[in-house]
């Protein structure tokens, strides 16, 4: 039988070491999936215990349901890609339809957080159709074209030359130019070489963009390199020596 003066102890050791961790309950319990989603860019250990408390928030997913349709909106895509919920794919793209004023682009960040390789066929076809659709924003149509970038379907010559030679803002028309690159340096198509040879010979480019054409002129191998054939160009005393002689290999082509 323990002893008076043992009962005391254990009470003391209940008490001191038990109490942080009914304390920590306490506390959390005061938070709502809102605190917590909002703690998830403070550092891992943070983000561990955030997710771990929204992990176990009651009835979560129709609370963030409900969040995408308010101003929460952008604390529900930090805690949906957190916690890799899937299941959020086919309500993100129809509220990103719905929702295109300049906020959309993150709605499709938050897609793209989902992807899985089971995804990408169909949300490739629908990202196509998207980035011409006349109402999606600017901003969210460089979203849609960084992803397409990273998918195995490419877009189609005549869709990438719209991009770069349209009255796109500079943000696409640069990352239109992006894809073009890597379209080039990994799966290279004829008809990507004549959408570069156009750009460098077109006298409407701007300074700027005219040597971001340059720079990818000189990743080019030889042979592709030599068949972009002759092409005349002014080129700016600004532009770094290594750029002044690629504008002449390219005159002497």
């Amino acid at each position: 039988m323990y002893s008076t003066s043992s009962w005391f102890f254990a009470f003391f050791v209940v008490l001191f070491f038990g109490a942080p961790s009914f304390c920590s309950d306490v506390h959390a319990a005061k938070h709502d999936w809102r605190w917590w989603a909002s703690r998830l860019t403070l550092g891992d250990e943070t983000r561990r215990d955030a997710l771990h408390h929204l992990q176990l928030t009651p009835h979560l997913e129709k609370q963030l349901q409900v969040a995408l349709l308010t101003d929460d909106k952008f604390l529900a895509f930090d805690a949906i890609a957190a916690l890799k919920l899937h299941s959020f794919l086919p309500e993100l793209l129809s509220r990103a339809s719905q929702n295109n004023d300049d906020g959309s682009e993150y709605f499709y960040l938050a897609i793209d957080s989902l992807l899985e390789t089971s995804d990408l066929k169909k949300i490739s076809v629908v990202y196509q159709e998207r980035l011409f659709a006349p109402e999606t924003c600017e901003a969210a149509r460089v979203v849609i074209l960084d992803t397409l970038s990273r998918m195995p379907m490419q877009l189609t010559s005549s869709d990438l030359q719209k991009l770069i030679t349209a009255k796109f803002s500079p943000e696409l028309r640069k990352a239109a130019l992006s894809y073009l690159r890597d379209s080039l340096l990994d799966t290279p198509r004829a008809s990507d070489l004549a959408i570069l040879r156009r750009l460098l010979s077109d006298p409407e480019a701007t300074e700027r963009f005219r040597l971001q054409a340059l720079f990818l002129s000189s990743e080019l191998s030889q042979q592709q390199f030599r068949n972009l054939g002759n092409i005349k160009l002014t080129c700016s005393r600004n532009f770094p020596h290594e750029i002044q002689l690629v504008c002449q290999r390219l005159a002497r082509n």
